[in-house]
């Protein structure tokens, strides 16, 4: 016992055969366990789970809650990779919360507000939400900002909105920070303070996003759900909402409609000011500017365009003084390549000519997606696709020189297994018990992707039953084809070495005796990158995968699998047909082989297990 926790700790043994190589495809391993239990509380109402997961770990507050805002696409399934929206553009927004081991509880949205920067109580600022859920800006007249719930029943630990885009009056930047208040309640508590309503404007009506039995929206239309302005982003993050009203909320309203007639006054006046500062520098620019520097032709002028004045401190309809500079080449044919200003509102592009990004990840069997998990089993192919992210280049072919797996992240550790070499030789595709070949799942391949499978494997002696995998990647041109851009399988059958591509010259020979035309030392250089004219090639690079868990075969899944293979043809027997019962006698003969194997395995794997208990 430590603390409040009580903890178990013990091992699980087994020790493989050991066949004289370097690695082995049956796994054994030392693996510790340890769980920790709180020494108090109600076990039966929480289930306990043993804190020890490979290659992940669990992190459980009681009672930490975790509020998060994020935007969506459309679909309401996906994140919305970008932060650039245009005026008239729906935003999609999505609050939620990280509940554990709590009573269920559902997440409302107390307060919204939109600021000009990231403190909340700067000015001018903007009420989205306000009152304990009232979606303020569904009132505006040109907005169509509203509550969205996507499915028939709301999610509890989300609440999603949309906002229609707007940008602050006289704010030459248009950015806009989001903050808002966020709370949970028990399921069943309906109130004037638990609720998320919109206003519908053809009904002249404030709308619950939820049925309720109740009028709880009526205080939105008075301003006041029993919580005052001054409580709300409190420094403990919870309150009691205690409520307000009578004389105390006239005065409240008197103070908040002068400062509302001030903040007003004051933009006007701004509005003035800036307004005669741009005719003034309009005046100045609005003629075109022709000027040469160097080997370009320099084109600038601007984009005025002025919104109308409503009277409100934000505005949807956006107003802007745009610098467009407009770059040509003074020499070369124009027709050719298409002119691109060089200016792109809130975002820069960046190429970089000759620039390569190499990569390794794990897919599914059916090469269409990544794999999430990084466990396999002895006896499974580990599906590993290469890739290059080219930019501005000629056509050019992927191709992996060299592969290692080690124990470690250090490539040039000991021990260490040659997976590739020799310029694209699957030295693993000759081993006695390797099922490893290069793979090619359409008609034609793919430019900047090369796929092998990999049997899994374990290294000999190793307890810890984890491998990285670093190759060395190159690309070359498309139409060249030498003993150094190959692909190879061995194939035991025929006794050959097959490229993946079919080629009129025989490029995988030097397969054969090891020798491929370039020494190791040239590989995994210091700098990453080489000139490497003497051999046909120029851009390289080095990616790496790991760890990976490699386990032991699943006996029992396999036995259970045969029987519902077999249970599965028994259902689909045709009454009458001597190839049915056929059928029938071999599936029932292999599942009870696959059983007999599983029990002798158990049997002999418990004896090891009890043997180790005595010697421990």
């Amino acid at each position: 016992m430590t603390g409040d926790f009580l903890i178990y700790t013990t091992h699980l043994n087994h020790t493989p055969e050991y066949h004289g190589s370097v690695i082995v495809r049956t796994n054994g391993a030392v693996v510790p366990i340890e769980c920790r239990y709180f020494r108090k509380g109600n076990v039966s109402s929480d289930p306990i789970k043993p804190t020890w997961i490979p290659f992940s770990s669990t992190k459980s507050g009681e009672g930490h809650l975790s509020f998060s805002l994020c935007l969506m696409n459309g679909d309401w399934l996906t994140e919305h990779t970008s932060t650039v929206y245009y005026l008239g553009e729906l935003i999609h927004i999505e609050a939620s919360v990280s509940m554990t081991n709590h009573m269920p509880l559902k997440l409302y949205i107390d307060h919204c507000v939109a600021t000009l920067s990231l403190d909340k109580d700067s000015t001018p600022r903007y009420s989205i939400i306000d009152h304990n859920g009232c979606l303020l800006d569904s009132k505006a007249e040109d907005s169509f900002s509203t509550f969205v719930l996507p499915g028939d029943e709301r999610e509890l630990d989300k609440l999603r909105f949309d906002l229609d885009a707007f940008r602050f009056l006289g704010d030459d930047r248009s950015l806009i920070f989001i903050t808002c208040h966020l709370k949970v309640a028990p399921v069943d508590q309906r109130d004037s303070r638990t609720k998320a309503c919109t206003f519908q404007k053809v009904q002249n009506v404030w709308t619950p996003l939820e049925e309720s039995s109740i009028d709880i929206c009526a205080c939105c239309h008075v301003g006041n759900c029993g919580a005052t302005r001054e409580l709300w982003f409190g420094s403990r993050g919870r309150r009691d909402l205690v409520p307000q009203a009578g004389v105390e909320s006239e005065v409240v309203l008197i103070v908040a409609l002068t400062v509302t007639a001030v903040s007003l006054i004051s933009a006007s006046l701004l509005a003035l000011f800036l307004y005669r500062k741009h005719k003034q520098t309009q005046v100045n620019h609005d003629q075109m500017i022709n000027k040469m520097i160097g080997d370009f032709l320099i084109y600038t002028t601007h984009l005025n365009h002025t919104p109308e004045y409503h009277g409100s401190v934000i505005v949807r309809t956006n107003g802007a003084v745009v610098p467009i500079e407009c770059r040509y080449f003074r020499k070369g044919n124009v027709s050719s390549d298409p002119i691109k200003p060089t200016w792109i509102p809130f975002s820069s592009t960046k190429s970089g000519e000759g620039h390569l990004s190499f990569s390794l990840c794990l897919m599914n069997g059916d090469w269409l997606t990544e794999r999430t998990s990084t466990v396999y089993y002895l006896g499974e192919l580990i599906h590993i696709e290469a890739s290059v992210s080219m930019t501005n280049h000629m056509p050019l072919k992927l191709y992996i020189d060299r592969c290692v797996a080690t124990l470690s992240p250090d490539k040039d550790s000991t021990p260490r297994y040659s997976i590739i070499d020799h310029n694209g030789c699957l030295l693993d595709s000759k081993a006695e018990d390797s099922f490893s070949t290069f793979v090619l799942p359409g008609d034609e391949r793919e430019l900047d992707k090369l796929r092998f499978d990999l049997d899994a494997f374990r290294f000999l002696g190793d307890d810890c039953s984890l491998i990285f995998i670093t190759c060395h990647l190159k690309v070359a041109p498309v139409d060249q084809r030498d003993s150094r851009t190959k692909a190879c399988t061995f194939q035991k059958v025929q006794n050959v070495w097959t490229p993946l591509e079919e080629s009129s010259i025989d490029i995988c020979a030097c397969c054969h005796v090891g020798n491929c035309g370039a020494t190791r030392e040239l590989w995994f250089g210091t700098r990453g990158r080489r000139d490497l004219s003497e051999v046909g090639l120029k851009w390289e690079g080095e990616a790496s995968l790991g760890p990976l868990l490699i386990l032991d075969t699943d006996v029992t899944k396999l036995a259970t699998e045969s029987l519902n293979e077999a249970e599965r043809r028994m259902q689909e027997r045709s009454p009458g047909g001597v190839e049915s019962e056929v059928v029938l006698i071999v599936a029932l003969t292999v599942t009870a082989v696959s059983l007999i194997s599983a029990s002798l395995l158990a049997l002999f794997l418990y004896r090891k297990h009890k043997q180790s208990q005595v010697n421990q």
